[in-house]
This record gives C-alpha cells, structure tokens and sequence, in this order.
C-alpha cells in the first residue's frame, strides 16, 4: 500500500500513510482546485520517497523547488482517532511479545482490564501517567518525536 493524499479544502490535505499515520496538513496559501490531483499525487509520492518519522524535518529537507510546489507548511497534525488506534495497537503488541495477558497488565497497571481493551482497540484515550504506567510496565518510555 502507498501512501493516500486527500485534498480537504484549498488549505488543507489529509495523509494517510501505509504505517497507519494519518496527518492533516496546513498550508499557508490556498491551492488551486485544478492542481488538486495532481499536487494529491506529488504529495503522496513525496512521503512514500522521503518520509522517515517526522513531517518537519522531512519537508525542510526537501528542495526547495518541491517546495515552492505546496508554499509553507504551517501545521501538521496528527488525527486524534488514528493516533489512539497506532498506539493501542502498539501496546497490545508489546504486551503479546511479553506474553501478557490484558487482565495481568491491567492489573500491574492498576486499570480496569475493561478499559485496557478499549485502550488497545483505539476506543479508549487515557490520561499521560496512565500511559506512562503502562509504557513502564511493558519496559519502554514514553516519547514525544
């Protein structure tokens, strides 16, 4: 699967990329409705070819004429509902490589396993030092990139 870009409104693109990442990008000038498709297309290939874990980063790297394409990023986003679902899937994965059970991480978690299922399933968002219990727990840290 290659990378999907979707045009939102003339400042706006959704990303979703083969990792599960989806990202809203803000542009600061508006893009002209007849480029939409193919700016969609340079914009996917742009992140199956260059993207390595940060939009920032990857789009300072980029020359400057691909850049003069899009004009200024202003904002990147992350979807809030695909974030969860990433790193609940994330969690039920360090959890089965450790051979735990839902109840025993929730239970050396002090959470309700209920409320950890709906964790790993992305039905669920939990507070900082909820996550950072189970991160421990699981024998990893909690990162901002």
């Amino acid at each position: 699967m290659k990378t999907k870009v979707t045009y939102l409104d003339p400042k706006h693109f959704q990303v979703d990329m083969p990792t599960g990442e989806r990202f809203v990008l803000t542009f600061a000038h508006m893009i002209p409705m007849g480029d939409v498709e193919a700016l969609c297309a340079e914009l996917a290939s742009i992140f199956d070819n260059r993207y390595e874990g940060s939009v920032q980063s990857m789009w300072r790297k980029l020359p400057q004429a691909e850049r003069d394409q899009f004009g200024k990023v202003l904002c990147v986003l992350p979807d809030k509902l695909s974030e969860r679902e990433r790193i609940g899937r994330r969690i039920r994965e360090l959890r089965e490589e450790r051979g735990l059970l839902g109840k025993e991480l929730a239970e050396m978690v002090g959470i309700d396993p209920a409320n950890l299922s709906r964790l790993e399933k992305g039905k669920y968002s939990v507070g900082l030092d909820i996550l950072c219990r189970i991160a421990g727990a699981l024998g990893k840290r909690v990162l901002i990139n």
